[in-house]
């Protein structure tokens, strides 16, 4: 008798083992581990980020912090976003829309669904049937979700506009064909659609382009890795005290600050492409890797957490200052992969919340991290106390 044919529970169960060493060896294969550790790298950022808004809600537009952040931390994750996309299949066009519809939107309507009620039961008693069905505001901020669906479906209309202009007029017009669209339609969204975040589409989208046009012409652009890495040295701080929080929505702020927004975003993409290369081989590299591999649930699940803290005055941090936004960082990101780890052994549930059907990273690994982060966490508190206690010493004497 062939063993593969024997039903006997240890066989069935090293047949498994080895049908998901298969998948975690072929997701090893096809992944950038550089592209991992960037989106890591940025989704930490984003929690930062979130952090100081928490810390303090009126001022925080004035956090010279806060402002080095947003300038390029989104639109960062959008370029990466845009790059992957190069060199996948999209035919056919509907079942790569499918998939996108399956790992963006269908997380995004459920995690709408499950902040409206949360903030029902805290906070406004409504009619949620009117909110989820009339006006889908999102109260968790992952207006992320819809803006790269969407953005997804204007690359793949340029995608076809370069297919029909190589095939039908024998030199590639898409770039042109692409910008009439483009304009036409950011043209037709004059004012504030249903879904909120969709006006970010116009800011954001042109992102998800660059990243698609890296990509295509990569080994080219390699060539002037290091003017470029030069030129963003020098324009970023140039530029910095110009960007302006109204740009992320395209608002009327002048096609000057709009440009310089541009280029300040991508001086920030390119020095942080640098940063992270000069980090490869460390630890935080790999930990930047492991939470760009879980990006996506890290960004949902910080956002629910934040809703939480927000409505419930249940802080997530302590401390003040510096103390509080490394506490409120990585005490986040502690739950946010914990989360991670425990929705992903149900293959449905990870599916549905995340778009996610198989586990990408060994458990061993995402624990060995865990348990990092919970020392760090420890160091940290046990820091802030004795802190506390020695201005208490000074303010005695």
């Amino acid at each position: 008798m062939v063993i593969e044919n024997l039903n006997i529970p240890v066989v069935n169960h090293l047949k498994h083992l080895e049908y998901v060493s298969k998948i975690n060896d072929s997701n090893s294969f096809n992944r950038i581990d550089i592209i991992d550790a960037l989106k890591g790298y940025a989704i930490i950022l984003v929690i930062l980020g979130h952090i100081i808004v928490f810390l303090d809600p009126n001022n925080f537009k004035d956090n010279i912090l806060f402002t080095l952040i947003y300038s390029f931390h989104m639109p960062l994750l959008f370029v990466l976003s845009g790059y992957l996309v190069y060199g996948k299949s999209i035919n056919p066009i509907w079942a790569f829309i499918a998939k996108k519809f399956k790992g963006l939107f269908i997380p995004y309507l459920i995690w709408n669904i499950i902040g409206l009620l949360i903030v029902d039961f805290f906070w406004i008693k409504q009619d949620l049937t009117l909110k989820v069905f009339e006006t889908f505001y999102i109260y968790s901020n992952l207006w992320f979700l819809p803006v790269l669906f969407f953005s997804f479906l204007l690359l793949i209309l340029y995608i076809f506009l370069e297919k029909f202009s190589l095939k039908w007029i024998g030199q590639n017009f898409s770039v042109f064909f692409y910008l009439i669209s483009y304009l036409i339609i950011m043209w037709l969204l004059v004012d504030q659609p249903p879904f909120q975040g969709f006006l970010p589409i116009r800011w954001f989208f042109p992102f998800v382009f660059v990243g698609y046009i890296i990509a295509k012409y990569k080994d080219y652009i390699s060539n002037f890795e290091n003017r470029l890495f030069l030129i963003s040295l020098f324009l970023f701080p140039i530029l910095l005290p110009f960007w302006d929080i109204r740009i992320i929505q395209f608002a009327d702020v002048g096609f000057i600050r709009l440009l310089t927004s541009f280029v300040l975003a991508l001086s920030g993409i390119i020095l942080s492409y640098y940063v992270i290369k000069l980090l490869k081989n460390t630890k935080i590299y790999d930990f930047f890797t492991l939470c760009g591999e879980f990006s996506l649930e890290i960004y949902i699940i910080s956002n629910i957490l934040g809703l939480f803290s927000q409505i419930t005055n249940i802080n997530f941090w302590f401390g003040d200052g510096i103390i509080s936004l490394l506490s409120g960082t990585l005490i986040f990101l502690f739950f946010s992969l914990t989360l991670s780890l425990i929705f992903s052994y149900n293959k449905s549930c990870s599916a549905l919340l995340f778009g996610r059907w198989v586990l990408k990273h060994s458990p061993s690994n995402i624990k060995y991290h865990l348990f990092f982060l919970s020392i760090a966490i420890i160091y940290i508190y046990i820091s802030s106390i004795l802190l506390n206690i020695s201005k208490t010493l000074v303010l005695l004497h």
